[in-house]
């Protein structure tokens, strides 16, 4: 299926959204938090090996040890945007600014893989990069 990346999309759409909602409702909470990040991930380690074992025949242990550093590295980044988000919803007066803000990681991400994967940035995609920070700036501006 050609679009099936839309629908998986849509699909983390609506699961972003929930973790916004989430996290705001966990900062509302008496529990500090970088306690509560660290039960969440505690929970999702455990559910993470409840389903490591119940696919343990797809595990490969020999290549999971070859990339320890990218994998320690992947999980050090997952801890950093998850504390910052929460932190960043803390102190916004509105659970959607801090996402504005954040979804500009299309634009890092465009100008990364320029660099990293040498794909090209067309003048349309330039041209999109600039209009989304022109809309960034008056949201933020008018937020005040």
């Amino acid at each position: 299926m050609t679009y099936l990346w839309l629908i998986f999309s849509i699909f983390a759409l609506i699961v972003s959204s929930l973790h916004m909602i989430f996290y705001k409702l966990l900062t509302k909470s008496n529990i500090p938090n970088d306690i509560c990040i660290s039960l969440v991930f505690i929970i999702s380690g455990i559910l993470s090996l409840i389903y490591l074992f119940f696919n343990r025949d797809r595990l490969k242990i020999n290549e999971c040890k070859l990339n320890i550093n990218k994998l320690c590295a992947g999980a050090i980044i997952i801890l950093l945007f998850n504390f910052f988000l929460l932190k960043s919803i803390d102190f916004s007066p509105k659970t959607s600014y801090p996402l504005l803000i954040i979804n500009l990681n299309i634009i890092l991400t465009a100008i990364l893989s320029y660099f990293i994967f040498k794909e090209k940035i067309s003048y349309k995609v330039f041209l999109g990069i600039l209009l989304t920070v022109i809309g960034l700036s008056i949201v933020i501006y008018y937020s005040q």
